[in-house]
């Protein structure tokens, strides 16, 4: 009699510990977006996890950023640049002054990473750095929106903001 409630609380063990190292599976897609300001100026898009999705649509809304950023091409590369195995199909507000844009992926899956070149400037009066560059802290509180569709047709939308490093985490927020 003994021996059965000693095998429950084993078993009850095992099945809580299984659920604690699986949180890919219950988290979902994540992509993490990282800004870096060098020579020439680039997003860094991480597609970390949601095997079978495609990451369709890459939206960035830097309206609320602390530094009222915007994109500045004639200092930059003129649109997307390509990487190996994905092609860019269309983006939209990538004209100067904008503080929006949009892009179009196709083949991006999951594991995957892409960099998207692109000047952008500031335009706080008395920010922490002069108007031609931005530091992490600048670009904090813009948005990021991912659009995936899933292997039969789904569709999933993940998002977050950028923080003071430049950094933005989509996806599920109790899983960061």
């Amino acid at each position: 009699m003994r021996v059965i409630p000693a095998a429950i609380a084993l078993l009850s063990v095992f099945v809580a510990a299984s659920v604690i190292t699986t949180p890919a599976a219950a988290c979902g897609a994540v992509i993490r977006v990282t800004y870096y300001e060098s020579s020439p100026d680039f997003f860094r898009i991480e597609f970390l996890q949601g095997k079978g999705f495609a990451l369709d649509r890459l939206s960035i809304d830097m309206r609320p950023s602390r530094g009222s950023v915007v994109i500045d091409t004639p200092y930059g590369n003129s649109g997307p640049a390509n990487g190996p195995g994905i092609s860019v199909v269309a983006a939209t507000g990538w004209v100067s002054g904008s503080q929006n844009f949009s892009v179009r992926f196709r083949n991006f899956q999951a594991l995957e990473t892409f960099s998207l070149q692109v000047d952008l400037d500031d335009r706080a009066v008395g920010g922490d750095h002069d108007q031609d560059h931005l530091n992490g802290s600048e670009i904090q509180g813009a948005l990021a929106q991912a659009e995936l569709i899933g292997p039969n047709g789904e569709k999933l939308t993940v998002a977050g903001d950028f923080d003071d490093k430049g950094k933005a985490r989509l996806g599920n927020r109790a899983c960061a």
